[in-house]
């Protein structure tokens, strides 16, 4: 019997232990830092807390300012505590894990923010739209951003 309950709890704490994103609703869900409402599935962004809390974007530029202004460099840094996702240029409301996205800044793809900002799932499909793009991981792009932009 108490193995049971053992096994039980065990149970319990690995599913509170799990995180996973709150989808977003397109057209109805705000920005959580420009207060815009969320409409475009191929440019926005999510982080998820493992305490069940949700921060949604409009784009990738305003989860990376919202990041900035608000210190929140424990989500850059220690990702096992949140995820964070971005949306898949190429396959418009299918989210990507930042770790895995490669991001490109391209006057030819125009993002919601005016920051030119996209992430892809390879290097090859940033490839096929800018040839000369400068290509970038997460961590480049957070760590840079605001010089990158101004360029």
């Amino acid at each position: 019997m108490l193995n049971k309950l053992h096994l039980i709890g065990l149970i319990f704490l690995f599913i509170s232990c799990n995180f996973s994103p709150e989808p977003i609703n397109y057209g109805v869900d705000e920005c959580n830092y420009c207060k815009m409402i969320i409409v475009d599935n191929a440019h926005s962004s999510e982080i998820f807390t493992n305490k069940g809390k949700s921060y949604k974007f409009d784009s990738i530029e305003c989860m990376v300012n919202y990041l900035h202004e608000n210190h929140d460099t424990d989500y850059v840094q220690k990702p096992d505590k949140t995820l964070i996702l971005v949306s898949n240029f190429n396959s418009p409301g299918s989210m990507l894990n930042v770790t895995n996205a490669k991001f490109l800044i391209s006057e030819k793809i125009s993002s919601p923010m005016g920051a030119n900002l996209s992430a892809f799932t390879s290097i090859k499909e940033i490839l096929e739209i800018d040839n000369n793009a400068q290509i970038l991981d997460w961590n480049t792009l957070v760590e840079n951003f605001r010089n990158l932009i101004q360029n």
